[in-house]
């Protein structure tokens, strides 16, 4: 029976993410925010938005059935959604996106094909884009030599550039991309994670949730129980 998979064995934290740049990034990224290495980082990629927004259940179906992890992530562009008209604001996508994971985790308990269930969903809104992210280091950025031009850093990176993703084409060296798989790993190793979550109050949301999520599992897998918070 799938509810025997010993907790040992499951990966830490799954996520569900809508675009490239996060499921070539995550992997390196998590590593490095929780100082470990080794183990898998399972991600569903929706492929938009769009996708996200109105098919959270298949995408966390989807992902339990491969891989079953102790904790799942969601992460969504905030400026996408707006542009879409998807939702009306960061509050708002928030609480649509946790009531469908917990209606979607209520209906999923009497099915066998999805056991063992997460533990808990996050959702974790990308304020305003998930570039936001990536120059929240612009210093790291400009001493590994990925940016054209010098920059200086940004207290808080979410307000101060409005398009993260424009300001990193504009600036970033022609295919050194966190979407092009060969260099997104190494675009994340240059980048310090708490350097980061100084300059992005969402990536330190984000940073929080990871390290959350991790140490639950170690500590419920290797040690006596685990109590998660929200």
């Amino acid at each position: 029976m799938n509810d025997q998979i010993p907790l040992q064995v499951r990966p830490p934290i799954g996520f569900v993410v809508e675009g490239r740049g996060e499921y070539y990034c995550y992997p390196s990224l998590v590593c490095r925010i929780v100082g470990a290495s080794g183990f898998k980082v399972p991600r569903v990629n929706a492929g938009g938005i769009g996708s996200v927004v109105r098919n959270l259940p298949d995408q966390l179906a989807a992902l339990v059935l491969a891989d079953h992890p102790f904790h799942v992530i969601v992460t969504m562009d905030l400026k996408d959604v707006l542009a879409q008209a998807l939702c009306c604001d960061c509050h708002h996508l928030k609480t649509d996106l946790e009531a469908q994971a917990n209606r979607w985790m209520r209906e999923s308990q009497g099915d066998p094909r999805l056991q063992p269930l997460p533990e808990r969903v996050a959702i974790v809104v990308q304020v305003p884009k998930f570039e936001s992210w990536i120059i929240a280091d612009v210093l790291g950025l400009a001493r590994s030599g990925y940016l054209t031009t010098e920059e200086t850093s940004q207290s808080n990176v979410d307000e101060a550039v409005t398009d993260p993703a424009r300001w990193l084409r504009e600036r970033t060296r022609p295919g050194r991309n966190q979407k092009n798989p060969r260099y997104a790993k190494e675009i994340i190793s240059h980048l310090c994670p708490e350097t980061m979550r100084s300059s992005s109050r969402s990536f330190d949301k984000f940073f929080r949730e990871v390290r959350h999520s991790y140490d639950c599992w170690c500590q419920a897998a290797f040690c006596s129980g685990c109590r998660c918070v929200t």
